[in-house]
């Protein structure tokens, strides 16, 4: 290879470095912003207040007349009933991430599966172009000989 071929591969590769490095940066910012500890955080403190709400209901209802029974048993159910609500959100937005992540992948192995078709039609012109050189600088005497051949008799051993 020439210079010039080897300095576009090295600036083509540093590219390809930079350019994986800068989408990795991205994608760790981004998990880290949707499954970090802000969200988690949120989630212990939600998950706290309904337990807290249905035992506070629970002992109520057991332990004094305040609240009718049908009354708390209503507001336990309303209470269960957000939980699940909030876990449902929760799940859809953990799907959503996992299928935008798929889908990145996919779109980047699509477009890598294009620039590698691309680089062996481009490999396949350069060896066509080659090859017509080589025709043409290679003398014709020298292209036609081919290369001596034993003979098929060898002597036995005993």
């Amino acid at each position: 290879m020439d210079e010039q071929t080897e300095h576009l591969l090295s600036e083509s590769l540093k590219e390809d470095i930079e350019l994986y490095s800068r989408e990795r940066k991205r994608v760790q910012k981004l998990i880290s912003s949707i499954s970090g500890r802000g969200y988690a955080r949120r989630d212990t403190i939600l998950n706290i207040i309904f337990l807290m709400g249905i035992l506070i209901l629970f002992t109520l209802e057991s332990t004094t007349e305040l609240i009718p029974s049908s009354l708390s048993l209503q507001l336990g159910v309303l209470l269960v009933s957000l939980k699940i609500v909030w876990m449902i959100h929760i799940n859809a937005r953990f799907n959503h991430f996992q299928f935008w992540i798929l889908n990145s992948l996919e779109q980047r192995v699509n477009k890598i599966y294009r620039v590698n078709r691309a680089q062996t039609r481009a490999l396949i012109t350069l060896e066509e172009r080659v090859g017509h050189i080589h025709d043409i600088t290679v003398p014709r005497s020298a292209q036609h000989k081919s290369p001596p051949t034993q003979s098929k008799s060898s002597p036995k051993r005993d």
